[in-house]
């Protein structure tokens, strides 16, 4: 993975929680220190930034791997069971991120997006006379 798309990654992890009392460089550098000390650590901190990407960049596509890649980073976001040493809930407590918090800003972009996509449609056909 390249530095770019690392760097659009953590820019739209941060990008949910605007406006926070925490700046993203400093949560990032938080962040980066954490996992510098442990690769446990950085591989958790992978695993939920490659969930937070699907998420998000697989929410509207239509085609079958995209929605499938959708579903599985929706399900192991909001799955409530944290039996697993990788829940969600378990990598969250890890990076010393609170999960509740994550999955409700996760719940609100969606529906914003949502929303807008509807919104787009619906002005669309309006231009268009439909």
């Amino acid at each position: 993975m390249s530095l770019v798309a690392d760097v659009d990654i953590r820019e739209m992890v941060t990008s949910l929680f605007q406006p926070d009392v925490l700046l993203p460089a400093q949560y990032l550098e938080r962040t980066k220190k954490n996992t510098e000390a442990m690769p446990e650590r950085a591989l958790m901190l992978a695993l939920l930034e490659d969930a937070l990407w699907c998420f998000q960049k697989y929410l509207l596509v239509s085609n079958r791997k995209g929605r499938i890649f959708f579903k599985e980073a929706e399900g192991w976001i909001f799955d409530q069971d944290n039996n697993g040493v990788v829940s969600f809930s378990n990598v969250c407590d890890v990076l010393g991120i609170d999960a509740d918090y994550l999955r409700l800003g996760l719940l609100r972009w969606k529906e914003k997006r949502l929303a807008d996509q509807v919104y787009k449609v619906k002005r669309k056909h309006r231009v268009q006379g439909v």
